[in-house]
């Protein structure tokens, strides 16, 4: 699947042997692969990279399991798709992972083929390819208006400095002259430029000064390299 050629995968699984095999496969499948077999080193290195896919063996040769860790990265992210590995067919844990805020699970053996066909639907479901961008450090969604930055934390944002980085987001590779914003941002001309300078400084706090540029006598732009 090339949607999936796209993304950074967390793969968590205590038998060695399993998580060695498929971490190689999924290498091929994902653009990069992360793979560990406890709660420490999951959480570490979530908060650490840029992770787009999560796999999760639910039972966990330590004090903590799958749920744990699921539960601790919905506080980080709460849009990532998480699947969950289990090898009990037990209606109980089956309606417990339904019932964790995740994306599907797979009972073992897990087989490339099971994967393929619960990802599908996940991706299709939420959009993978098309809701969200990611630009220097951060990612951004377009359909909850988050931003997100590269150890996956939420990056708290005003009304109007969301709606600055949408519209400079949404026009990639354009210069936006101070009319424009101001009718996208205000939905009027404003009578001074010091309140769209002044949004213009609190965003840029917060994503980079060097991420927006201003062309001389015409606009700004935003650098997403």
């Amino acid at each position: 699947m090339q949607e999936l050629k796209k993304l950074n995968l967390l793969y968590v699984e205590d038998e060695l042997r399993t998580k060695d095999n498929y971490t190689k496969t999924f290498k091929i499948i994902f653009n990069q692969v992360f793979s560990t077999d406890n709660y420490n080193d999951a959480i570490n290195i979530f908060s650490t990279n840029s992770i787009d896919f999560v796999l999760l063996d639910i039972e966990l040769n330590n004090e903590k399991n799958g749920f744990d860790i699921a539960e601790k990265i919905r506080e980080f992210n709460p849009l990532i798709p998480i699947v969950f590995l289990t090898a009990l067919d037990h209606k109980d844990i089956l309606l417990k992972a339904i019932n964790s805020n995740i994306n599907g699970y797979i009972v073992k053996p897990l087989s490339i083929e099971k994967f393929i066909d619960i990802t599908k639907p996940i991706l299709k479901k939420i959009n993978l390819t098309q809701n969200f961008i990611t630009f220097r450090d951060f990612k951004y969604y377009f359909d909850t208006y988050e931003l997100f930055n590269k150890n996956n934390q939420l990056i708290k944002l005003g009304k109007k400095e969301t709606k600055l980085l949408h519209t400079f987001l949404t026009n990639i590779d354009k210069v936006l002259s101070r009319e424009f914003l101001e009718y996208e941002i205000w939905e009027e001309p404003l009578y001074s430029d010091t309140t769209l300078k002044n949004l213009m400084a609190s965003l840029r706090k917060k994503i980079g000064k060097e991420t927006i540029v201003n062309i001389s006598k015409i606009g700004w732009k935003i650098e997403t390299f």
